[in-house]
């Protein structure tokens, strides 16, 4: 195709070039995007929470140290995408002050009360519209990477003070023991612990090789100028 748009000539040339463009750039958008590593990629239970909550909501979940198995297990590297598995519902809403944070811990549980360990800052929006899609993968890029150590669990608190509909839906698994810190969200986006259970997030991400830890010299033998 881009062999014949070469003999063409003028402005029949540059109609036949937008169009072949703009129709890359449909395809591309329309794609959904499968992250490198993730837990469960099924319509299951459904929830609004955290996304779903027209006066806002924080979830704490907690992934365990081997959860992100598919389709092999994650390895430690820098968290760069975040991705939650969506049903229920297709649409979009804009929320506000969407926050979300990561941090690790040797717990295999989640206390029963807000967890108030390290928690990093890798995204914020203070109005961002989120699109749902039954049966697709909503992908968020982070503002800062997550440095990952595939041998302990992953925390994943989202948050948000308010959304303009109840249209963003993730799935969830149903695991053993205490997965999943629902916190309700007031006035001035203050939240308060409410619950917990054993249900936490269809999550995935994408990772990138961690950085080396130290340098070494190494001499090239190169003797001839270089340019």
């Amino acid at each position: 195709m881009f062999f014949f748009l070469i003999f063409l000539q003028g402005n029949k040339m540059k109609k036949i070039t937008a169009l072949l463009f703009f129709s890359l750039i449909f395809v591309a958008t329309a794609l959904s995007q499968t992250p490198q590593y993730y837990n469960y990629q099924i319509n299951e239970g459904t929830n609004y929470y955290p996304f779903g909550v027209v006066g806002g909501k924080e979830v704490q979940w907690l992934y365990p140290a081997g959860n992100l198995n598919t389709p092999t297990a994650a390895p430690s590297g820098n968290i760069t995408k975040v991705y939650f598995y969506m049903g229920f519902t297709n649409g979009n809403a804009t929320l506000t002050d969407l926050l979300i944070k990561m941090g690790q811990t040797t717990l295999t549980d989640l206390p029963s009360q807000i967890y108030t360990g390290q928690l990093d800052t890798v995204y914020f929006r203070a109005s961002v519209n989120l699109i749902s899609t039954i049966g697709q993968w909503m992908e968020i890029d982070l503002d800062t990477p997550f440095a990952y150590d595939s041998t302990k669990s992953l925390i994943v608190d989202v948050s948000q003070c308010g959304a303009t509909n109840t249209s963003v839906v993730v799935c969830q698994h149903s695991y053993s023991g205490f997965k999943r810190n629902y916190i309700n969200g007031t006035t001035s986006c203050v939240f308060t612990y409410s619950g917990h259970d054993a249900n936490a997030a269809n999550f995935g991400v994408d990772i990138s090789t961690a950085p080396p830890t130290g340098w070494t010299a190494q001499t090239s033998g190169v003797t001839t100028s270089l340019n």
